[in-house]
């Protein structure tokens, strides 16, 4: 029993179950039913009482904690989530910001672009305009040139013809020079009548100079058709192929000799062509 009351006094929760025994102990007094006083058999009973009491205080404060952490953990996750929150948000913000920068710089990038394959078209327009006249330019040129090119081609035919007789004439001439320089004759007149023919002057020839036959007999004879033809072309040149020759001289006196000569022969003073 002094254990109880020691209880009592220590324990308040000791003290509120005394309380609730008493309480019920009066009821039943009051109802008429008889109830045991408590003895040495019943303290087992409150001593398990309270060890369950003490338990239960022990376990409520556990819980508690665990709440209270429970609470911590939440409140944390919440302050953690509304803190990802006002994270993510101004990422997109930025993100948003960041995509409509872009797509400007996109649009002025695409809009330069557009404009610049326009002035590009516009110049490669002109670029083939300016062609086509170049090339008309020099269709024309190349028209003129071809027409030149044929009247040339012509007038050089012309002279070809004019003047190779006399070509060939000098051919003769510088072969039947080669053999009067081995037989010391001025003139073929002089060498042609101390031979007396045609057949004593090739077999001279052969003696003094080594000569093909061939050659020999074409030089020995008095006189050819090529001479002629020569002397005719050095005789009868037309009157513009000698005024040519004369432009084509650059010494300046001899070229004012020859044009003064070239007046009087051919009766052609104050002529426009000189």
């Amino acid at each position: 029993m002094l254990v109880l009351l020691k209880l009592k006094d220590d324990n308040p929760m000791m003290n509120r179950v005394l309380k609730e025994t008493s309480k019920h102990r009066g009821d039943a007094q009051d109802s008429g039913i008889s109830t045991p006083k408590p003895t040495a058999t019943t303290y087992p009973d409150y001593v398990s009482l309270l060890a369950v009491v003490e338990e239960m205080k022990k376990d409520m404060v556990t819980r508690d904690e665990e709440v209270k952490t429970q609470h911590r953990a939440t409140q944390e996750r919440l302050d953690t989530s509304e803190e990802n929150h006002r994270t993510t948000e101004e990422n997109l913000k930025a993100t948003k910001k960041s995509l409509e920068e872009r797509l400007k710089v996109a649009e002025e990038r695409l809009k330069a672009t557009e404009d610049s394959a326009e002035e590009r078209a516009i110049a490669g327009d002109k670029k083939i305009a300016d062609l086509e006249a170049e090339k008309i330019r020099l269709e024309g040129r190349y028209e003129q040139k071809a027409d030149e090119l044929i009247t040339a081609i012509a007038e050089l035919t012309r002279l070809v013809n004019h003047f190779n007789p006399l070509l060939l004439r000098i051919l003769v001439d510088k072969a039947r020079q080669k053999v009067l320089a081995e037989c010391s004759k001025k003139t073929w007149r002089e060498l042609y009548e101390e031979q007396g023919n045609e057949i004593a002057l090739q077999q001279y020839i052969q003696r003094v100079i080594v000569i093909p036959d061939e050659v020999a007999k074409f030089i020995s004879k008095p006189s050819s058709t090529l001479r002629e033809d020569g002397n005719v072309a050095a005789h009868h040149a037309e009157s513009r192929d000698v005024l040519e020759a004369v432009e084509r001289i650059t010494r300046p006196v001899l070229r004012d000799s020859l044009e003064c000569t070239f007046r009087w022969v051919y009766s052609q003073e104050d002529s426009d062509e000189i």
